[in-house]
């Protein structure tokens, strides 16, 4: 007799890990190891290389490359691609209520109004930092960037322009964007991130 109810328990649990679980198996945590399922991971052309590193790492992720982060953003509210790939941190209005991972820490300008200008330029302008010397005087020997006040005070001062962590950046900070040679976006002053209305989807994307 037990043996027969525990066949029926056995064949039971069987039909509700089919029915809960048709696209892959269950872990001993209760998440679901996804096995046939693929996504689609939306990049800029200049996050091209990080996008590739990522889609080495998750063969379960499909790249697809767009001309601009407006269009990969775009492409993400319009759900056309699972997670979108991004060199800069999106504005609220661009990606609504998306969850945002940032990979990695890194530098960028900004100014009064948005702005795009070739790094040439860039080279004969004084620039204002809270920053360290050593974060940013090997990397940019070229630039005129002086250190001066506090940290928030430059950030609410009407400066041109100001060299600030990724990490400072606010919704309302308009970015001074730097060209290199061939029109390109300087990647130095860009970072990856990841937007994603599947929360869980993004914390698993492997990038390291």
């Amino acid at each position: 007799m037990n043996k027969k109810y525990f066949c029926l328990g056995a064949f039971v649990l069987a039909l509700l890990i089919l029915l809960f679980f048709p696209s892959g198996k269950a872990d001993l945590t209760g998440y679901l190891i996804f096995q046939d399922e693929e996504f689609k991971l939306g990049h800029c052309p200049t996050m091209k290389e990080a996008a590739e590193f990522i889609g080495n790492q998750n063969p379960s992720i499909t790249l697809v490359e767009f001309g601009s982060t407006s269009a990969t953003l775009a492409n993400l509210n319009s759900e056309n691609i699972n997670i979108a790939l991004v060199g800069r941190k999106a504005k609220s209005y661009e990606v609504g209520d998306a969850h945002e991972r940032v990979l990695g820490e890194g530098v960028t300008l900004i100014t009064q109004s948005k702005q795009l200008i070739s790094y040439d330029q860039l080279e004969d302008l004084r620039i204002f930092t809270y920053l360290d010397k050593e974060i940013f005087e090997e990397q940019f020997p070229n630039l005129n960037i002086e250190v001066s006040g506090d940290k928030e005070e430059l950030l609410q001062s009407n400066y041109n322009i100001v060299l600030i962590s990724w990490e400072d950046y606010e919704d309302y900070m308009e970015l001074l964007v730097p060209l290199n040679q061939d029109g390109g976006k300087v990647k130095e002053f860009r970072i990856p991130v990841l937007y994603s209305r599947d929360k869980k989807l993004l914390e698993e994307i492997i990038y390291e």
